[in-house]
């Protein structure tokens, strides 16, 4: 699986799905059945990047993050997990 915005992969990490929402304020992670939604509010800008971790040393591995560009002095995330079934 893939980021997204508006439908265009753009970056991935092994077996986790990243949805960026059209409006750019929320998202969706998805891996192996689990479900979790995400909202930003006091955002002026969210980002889905490509980057890595390093699990142990000398291993680095992919990930993506979320990056939030604070608008104010306050920023509120929200997250909605639904697990596997």
């Amino acid at each position: 699986m893939g980021v997204s915005r508006g439908g265009r992969a753009s970056a991935s990490a092994p077996g986790v799905g990243v949805g960026l929402a059209a409006d750019g304020r929320g998202g969706r992670l998805q891996w192996d059945g689990h479900d979790l939604s995400w909202s930003m509010a006091g955002a002026a800008a969210v980002r889905v990047v490509s980057s890595s971790y390093h699990p142990r040393f000398w291993v680095s591995e992919p990930c993506v993050c979320i990056e939030l560009e604070f608008a104010g002095a306050l920023a509120e995330t929200r997250l909605t997990w639904r697990p596997a079934r």
